[in-house]
């Protein structure tokens, strides 16, 4: 396990981006969209591509199981995804909402690999569970108000311990 408990929030929110950034490099549909660590620094209609935004991660409870002589502790991130007409429009943000949705519910996500450098150590074809995440659920999409009526955006909280 590579997530350190004392940068536990970037290294977890690093870990679950850059899964979703694997599966946006290699995996259809997935190519058609950018995975961007928070929310991107430039105004939305300057994005050539729909993307998946993952925000940072907050600290929920303390649970009674333990890891290596820690405890655990639940926390919940923020995905979110964004686009305007001019990439997918309604349909596109609905496909990519189903599929994070999917992602989140699936075992496959357990041996989905990717690759992470955390504190200078490269990490190839590592997993989420062998990073020391584990993953509790994911709630259904919200809508998120635009200031621009062509522009749609959800966002889904996914639940996880660490």
């Amino acid at each position: 396990m590579a997530v350190r408990a004392t940068e536990i929030i970037e290294d977890c929110q690093r870990c679950i981006e850059a899964l979703i950034a694997k599966l946006c490099s290699t995996t259809v549909p997935w190519t058609s969209w950018t995975s961007t660590l928070g929310r991107p620094e430039t105004d939305r209609w300057e994005l050539a591509s729909s993307f998946i935004y993952t925000m940072e991660p907050y600290f929920v409870e303390i649970t009674g199981q333990q890891q290596g002589g820690s405890s655990l502790a639940i926390y919940e991130v923020i995905i979110g995804t964004w686009n305007n007409r001019k990439s997918g429009g309604a349909e596109e943000i609905n496909i990519m909402t189903s599929r994070i949705q999917n992602l989140f519910q699936v075992p496959a996500t357990w041996s989905t690999a990717f690759t992470i450098t955390i504190n200078s150590v490269v990490f190839t074809d590592t997993t989420l569970r062998a990073q020391g995440i584990g993953i509790l659920g994911i709630t259904g999409a919200r809508q998120i108000e635009t200031e621009e009526k062509k522009e749609f955006r959800n966002e889904q909280t996914l639940r996880f311990i660490a």
